[in-house]
């Protein structure tokens, strides 16, 4: 009978085990699935803040003046490149690195920027001009460029 009960215990023993090595698991992974919904949710707002200072970029119309600030601040980044198409000038001209339209970051572009300040060349940018802007995304929906084409009219 002695051999019974404690067979009883050890069996009771090694379910209670089992019960809490279960219950850790389970809290285990409920826990590595929030941490992991909280990275990816980090991740984008990450994204979101990295994309703000372009905003006044994004599908507006700009002046030449803030064109020119943009080239000042943008251009000296090594991944991005900044577009401007004048009137005289409408296949334009890349400042800082050459990004095709997938966002491809490629050759360096044009540092020197007293051609724009010169109002006899064709990448002069007329400070009161006006300017429709876009934005050029690489395939991680990083921005990579700013494109800036001169109104007509």
């Amino acid at each position: 009978m002695e051999n019974g009960v404690k067979a009883l215990m050890i069996a009771a023993a090694v379910l209670i085990t089992i019960a809490i090595i279960t219950l850790g698991v389970i809290v285990f992974q409920s826990g590595q699935e929030a941490a992991s919904q909280a990275q990816k949710g980090f991740s984008d707002l990450q994204n979101d803040m990295a994309t703000v200072q372009f905003s006044a970029y994004d599908q507006k119309t700009v002046s030449g003046s803030q064109v020119m600030n943009a080239i000042r601040k943008y251009a000296t980044n090594p991944q991005f490149g900044v577009s401007v198409k004048t009137g005289k000038n409408t296949t334009g001209i890349w400042y800082g690195k050459v990004v095709s339209s997938l966002g491809v970051v490629g050759a360096a572009g044009v540092t020197d920027l007293s051609n724009a300040y010169d109002d006899a060349h064709v990448d002069y940018v007329n400070p009161i001009a006006q300017f429709k802007s876009q934005l050029i995304y690489d395939s991680n929906r990083v921005v990579r460029a700013i494109v800036l084409t001169q109104k007509t009219s």
